[in-house]
């Protein structure tokens, strides 16, 4: 990734979603297989990172990067209180997985 090297996570996963806000109702990503990565742009407050079962909330901020096993951990963010926050989930789905196996040559 000429120009961003802090963006080249080396083939580590398949998908990246793009979101504007946050995602406040608490939930797992069944489907994500491995490490998620959760990279927030923009100015904004509120918005933090929840983990349920930790009870613990993250302040992430812009420029930030956080790893976690979303598929196991619960999370939800907390209500965006104002400003833009942009977010770049970065993840594998196992089911795309899955069906790549079946295109493999034998």
């Amino acid at each position: 990734m000429d120009g961003y090297p802090e963006l080249d996570f080396y083939g580590s996963f398949t998908t990246v979603a793009v979101t504007n806000g946050v995602s406040d109702i608490l939930h797992t990503d069944r489907s994500d297989a491995g490490v998620t990565w959760v990279i927030p742009i923009g100015e904004w407050e509120g918005g933090d990172l929840g983990f349920a079962q930790f009870a613990k909330n993250l302040k992430l901020k812009e420029g930030d990067a956080l790893a976690f096993q979303a598929n196991f951990l619960a999370h939800q963010s907390s209500p965006l209180l104002g400003g833009v926050r942009w977010a770049f989930t970065c993840f594998t789905d196992s089911n795309l997985m899955k069906d790549s196996q079946k295109w493999e040559k034998k």
